[in-house]
């Protein structure tokens, strides 16, 4: 089989675009290699392989709540217009991903990386997630999420003046891209590029979230 392999990868903190009017469409679908291919996933439901206990800053049981809250906030959006839905796995067998040269193995892996983080990347990075697809066909074989422990320092809580960097904020907006969304200039979006500290506003979709799920 033909694979190609596509990275994105959430922007720098705190850059400023040009804003665009709320009535615009601005959400996309991403695309293959090939004219016209749009990514896909075979099936129905996709599931997602959390490794809870690999964040330094954070108990395994919290982070296995906080991805649930961000698997729901996407499940909870299609249910009244998608018949895709995201399903926790439990943990994978081990920690290596598509961005760190693992097998592809079709496992859709969620990892924090604590002691090294790719200096391809900028330490800026929050999150990176890489997808593996046919080249030929655009169907989706393996996404993993890694998120960034070496530069932030990563919390679930709500309460005020608390948050650092927060997880449903970023593992909601990565799990945006394994349904096949990238980036929007759309800043009240769970799509936007950026995060700032402190931000919890991309824990629920917006409008052009709800709108790009549903086409």
């Amino acid at each position: 089989m033909n694979v190609r392999l596509v990275a994105i990868a959430t922007a720098a903190l705190g850059a400023v675009v040009a804003f665009v009017p709320s009535g615009a469409r601005a959400f996309e679908r991403t695309r293959g290699e090939l004219p016209d291919t749009f990514l896909f996933w075979r099936y129905r439901e996709v599931e997602v392989r959390p490794a809870y206990d690999s964040s330094a800053d954070l108990p395994a049981d919290r982070v296995e709540f906080a991805v649930s809250q961000s698997v729901a906030a996407w499940n909870d959006a299609a249910a009244g217009c998608s018949d895709l839905f995201l399903v926790d796995g439990g943990p994978p067998p081990g920690l290596d991903t598509n961005l760190v040269n693992g097998v592809q193995d079709g496992e859709n892996r969620i990892v924090w990386r604590e002691d090294s983080w790719p200096p391809e990347l900028s330490e800026a990075v929050l999150a990176q997630t890489t997808l593996v697809y046919d080249s030929r066909t655009g169907q989706l074989l393996d996404a993993d999420i890694d998120l960034n422990g070496v530069h932030h320092f990563w919390t679930d809580t709500d309460e005020a003046g608390s948050v650092d960097t927060d997880v449903r904020n970023t593992v909601t907006h990565e799990l945006g891209h394994e349904n096949r969304l990238p980036h929007t200039p759309h800043t009240e979006a769970t799509m936007f590029a950026e995060s700032a500290p402190g931000d919890t506003e991309k824990r629920s979709l917006a409008a052009d979230d709800l709108d790009g799920l549903c086409f």
